[in-house]
C-alpha cells in the first residue's frame, strides 16, 4: 500500500520537504489567476458587500456567526475589496489545511506516511481546491474544526504519557478551537460531541490507571 513512499524512508527528512513540495505546489495552483474571474462567483456576491460594510463602521446582519465575514473583511482591509482581496483568506486557510491534513493522519495512524499520502489527498481533492480560490467562509470552518480536532488528539495523548500541564493547555485550545469553528458556521457544533467523547474516554483511562 505505501509502496510508493518507501523511498523516503532512507532520510526521516525526506518526509518534511514532500510535505513542503505538496504544499507549495498546491499553493502555487491555488493562487494561480486566483483573480479571475474578476466577478463575484456564488456567495462571493454577499461576503466582499459584508467586509465593505464593516470596514465602513456597519454591522451587517448574516444568518451565520460573525467570524468567517471577519476574516474576509481582514483580508479586503489589508488588500482592497477586489477579487484578490476577498480570495486571499481562503487561499491562506485552504492552503494550511494541506500541512494541517499531514498531522492529522499522522496523530490517527502514528505513521508520517499516512500523512503524506492524506496532505496529497487534501492537495488534490477538487472541493478544497475551489473553496480555497474563493471568497467563502466554508474553508474556514473545514480549517478549524480539523485543528480543533488535532488538538484534542494531541492533548490525549499528552495526558497518556503523563505530562498534564501541556495536556490542560491543549484541552483549553481546542475548546477554544471549536468555539472559533462554531462562530464561523453553526455546524461547527458538531464537531463538540466528538471532542467530548474523547476527553471522557481520556479522563476515564487515566483516572482508572491511577488507581491500578
Amino acid at each position: 500500500m505505501f509502496m510508493l513512499f518507501k523511498p523516503f524512508d532512507k532520510l526521516r527528512v525526506n518526509k518534511l520537504f514532500w510535505l513542503a513540495i505538496i504544499t507549495l505546489v498546491a499553493f502555487g495552483l491555488r493562487a494561480w489567476r486566483i483573480t479571475q474571474p474578476p466577478q463575484y462567483i456564488f456567495d462571493e456576491v454577499y461576503y466582499p458587500k459584508y467586509a465593505a460594510q464593516y470596514l465602513s463602521g456597519g454591522a451587517p446582519f448574516d444568518a451565520h456567526p460573525p467570524a468567517g465575514r471577519l476574516l474576509i473583511t481582514a483580508g479586503v482591509a489589508l488588500f482592497g475589496n477586489h477579487p484578490f482581496g476577498w480570495r486571499v483568506m481562503p487561499l491562506i486557510f485552504g492552503t494550511l489545511l494541506i500541512p494541517l491534513a499531514y498531522v492529522l493522519a499522522w496523530q490517527l495512524f502514528e505513521s508520517r506516511r499516512a500523512g503524506l499520502i492524506a496532505a496529497l489527498l487534501f492537495s488534490l481533492d477538487g472541493m478544497f481546491f475551489v473553496y480555497a480560490r474563493t471568497g467563502l467562509i466554508d474553508t474556514f470552518l473545514v480549517f478549524f474544526t480539523l485543528l480543533a480536532l488535532s488538538l484534542v488528539l494531541a492533548a490525549r495523548h499528552l495526558t497518556h504519557r503523563g505530562n498534564e500541564r501541556l495536556a490542560t493547555l491543549a484541552w483549553i485550545a481546542s475548546g477554544i478551537t471549536v468555539g472559533v469553528a462554531t462562530s464561523v458556521k453553526w455546524v461547527g457544533l458538531g464537531i463538540w460531541p466528538i471532542i467530548a467523547a474523547i476527553a471522557a474516554i481520556t479522563t476515564l483511562k487515566s483516572t482508572k490507571k491511577r488507581f491500578i
